[in-house]
């Protein structure tokens, strides 16, 4: 049986590149991809996510003239209170922590070195002005900015916090009566008046004032 190597993969960007341009809601528009020592040929490079962001990851059986996908895998990560594994690799908060991925039958196991950027802020756009219908909805647009660098590598944003690579954004209402959230995270005018909604994320939150007519 070939050594397990772990292979982490950022925004769907392949191995060992960079994408600069992605619009897409949730993905990153900077994405250092760095790849575990067999996987890619490459150094034992550290990962870079970014807190409250996920990262897709695959393990490989390698050979010397090639390498498989591998089943049977057991993920760990620690320590839990920076990066977590439910499915994807997850940064909790900022700091250095380990994802390891062991073959069940014969033991074999790589190691892969996660470094999580902090969150320096989030805010909602847009600012001011707005206006809600009553039974009208609107989307708020929540954007974060990292703005860190950790060992040369840059996430600085902003960044749209909407998509299925981040953790989900909590939106509250400060009276319900007059605006609500949807299960669909969309804010609902129910009556006339003045609220404020809160969007939280990665422990950072928010407000926006907005009124319903």
């Amino acid at each position: 049986m070939g050594k397990v190597a772990t292979c982490v993969m950022i925004a769907a960007v392949g191995c060992g590149t960079t994408d600069t341009g992605s619009s897409t809601p949730g993905l990153l528009a900077e994405a250092t991809v760095l790849c575990g020592p067999n996987a890619c040929g490459g150094g034992a490079e550290p990962v870079h996510l970014p807190v409250g962001f996920k990262a897709r990851v695959s393990a490989f059986h390698v050979f010397p003239d090639s390498m498989i996908v591998a089943s049977d895998i057991t993920w760990s990560s620690s320590p839990d209170s920076v990066i977590a594994f439910d499915g994807e690799l997850r940064g909790v908060s900022p700091g250095a922590g380990t994802a390891t991925a062991t073959h069940a039958l014969d033991g074999t196991r790589d190691d892969l070195a996660i470094h999580v950027h902090p969150l320096r802020s989030v805010a909602i756009t847009p600012r001011m002005g707005t206006t809600i219908q009553v039974g009208g909805r609107i989307e708020l647009v929540v954007m974060g900015d990292y703005g860190s660098t950790m060992d040369g590598v840059s996430f600085s944003g902003p960044y749209d916090l909407r998509g299925s690579t981040t953790d989900s954004i909590v939106l509250t209402s400060g009276d319900s009566a007059i605006a609500s959230i949807e299960p669909s995270q969309l804010v609902r005018g129910v009556a006339p008046g003045q609220t404020t909604i809160t969007a939280t994320f990665a422990g950072m939150s928010d407000s926006v004032g907005v009124t319903v007519e």
